[in-house]
């Protein structure tokens, strides 16, 4: 999951050149597919690095406890096992993983949110239900868009949540303090920004399409207002 997630968040392209009806630019260099980026579904990695961290720490915890009966009949700490030992590193290599794929993940988000058509601000109205009808109708065969993206974001953002909180966890019980430091910004963000910025964004897109006169900063203003009439339910 880790490489996987540090792969797509590399790549230079993230949406389909094009995707909003402009011309493609011509430059003599063939253009990416970036369909089979969306179709890793990388914000579900997280929880996958999870399984495989809760499996390590499985194991960990069944060496460990063999240990208890020896530590209990000698007056020395008694060396650990080797298998102990690699239990733990293995652990610990999990939990790092598992830290940089959420890290990976977020930092995908950032990328995008800066993707031009993020929320549907470049597009007129008939361009925003073109967009919306081919992203929805098939989804498979559709241009790559910040609104695809956006889609999968949210459909995966209570695992993302889920996943960042389980790995705070971990942290505390078994991370180093590099470790810990390294998942304060990607939790914090996956927790508590995405929260307010996805919603938001997925609302500015439904504003533009409901009411096509509204303009990219009045349907924004709309979403904000939106947005704080949930949050004393919430909070």
């Amino acid at each position: 999951p880790s490489l996987a997630a540090e792969a797509v968040a590399s790549q230079p392209q993230l949406t389909t050149p094009g995707w909003d009806g402009s011309a493609c630019p011509v430059d003599g260099t063939p253009a990416l597919p970036v369909q089979p980026l969306l179709q890793t579904r990388p914000f579900a990695l997280p929880v996958l690095a999870c399984a495989l961290l809760a499996r390590s720490d499985k194991h960990a915890a069944a060496q460990e406890a063999q240990q208890q009966p020896r530590r209990t009949t000698q007056v020395h700490k008694p060396a650990i096992s080797i298998a102990c030992q690699l239990a733990l590193s293995r652990r610990s290599q999990a939990l790092a993983a598992a830290v940089n794929t959420l890290e990976q993940c977020v930092e995908l988000v950032m990328r995008l949110r800066k993707e031009p058509g993020w929320d549907a601000g470049s597009l007129d109205p008939a361009g925003i239900r073109q967009v919306v009808a081919r992203t929805l109708g098939d989804p498979t065969a559709a241009p790559v868009s910040p609104l695809s993206w956006l889609l999968h974001l949210a459909e995966c953002l209570p695992q993302l949540q889920a996943s960042a909180l389980c790995l705070v966890d971990a942290a505390q019980k078994h991370g180093s303090v590099k470790v810990q430091s390294q998942l304060y910004a990607p939790a914090l963000r996956a927790t508590f920004v995405l929260a307010v910025l996805v919603p938001t964004a997925l609302r500015v897109w439904l504003s533009r399409v409901q009411q096509q006169g509204l303009s990219a900063a009045e349907a924004q203003q709309a979403a904000l207002r939106w947005l704080a009439e949930q949050l004393p339910g919430v909070v």
